[in-house]
């Protein structure tokens, strides 16, 4: 049986929003794929490139019959800081597609876009994109207004 594996996942990033640090908003279409749970997994990266923020989704794919199974959707996937990082220092980020084989070890593999494997295997020409990655964009810099030397010493005056 001929199968057909179309991947695509498109990051974007709302850094520093309220409750969460980053949102990722990852579009995935999987045709005819032998696996029936994927998953996504973001990580953000500082300048060093050490995590500083990570999470994954794990979601169930629709059967289609002979089985094969389909899914296109986006999941939104929803991250803050690890406990004493800061989120203004992410500089990059990467999501990846895994599909689950539980006979497999381990039993999270990646898709390939070359290789013998059916499971992890696109048919060829076709489009195929497993994993994302890309710089954060930074909010704009809030200049702050300084007051001038000469008027930081006046004291407030009291009206009577």
């Amino acid at each position: 049986m001929k199968h057909l594996l179309l991947i695509a996942l498109i990051a974007t990033v709302s850094a520093w929003g309220a409750p969460v640090d980053f949102t990722f908003k990852v579009p995935v279409k999987l045709v005819k794929v032998r696996s029936s749970d994927a998953q996504v997994m973001c990580t953000v990266y500082n300048a060093q490139h050490q995590s500083i923020a990570g999470k994954f989704f794990r979601f169930d794919l629709n059967g289609d019959g002979q089985y094969t199974y389909s899914y296109n959707g986006t999941v939104t996937i929803e991250m803050s800081v690890h406990s004493g990082k800061d989120p203004r220092d992410g500089e990059t980020y990467e999501c990846q597609l895994s599909l689950l084989l539980p006979w497999a070890s381990p039993p999270w593999q990646k898709p390939i876009s070359q290789g013998s494997d059916i499971y992890l295997t696109p048919q060829p020409g076709t489009p195929f994109a497993p994993l994302v990655s890309g710089s954060i964009p930074k909010p704009k810099t809030i200049q702050q207004r300084v007051l001038p030397d000469k008027y930081r010493s006046l004291h407030p005056m009291k009206l009577k």
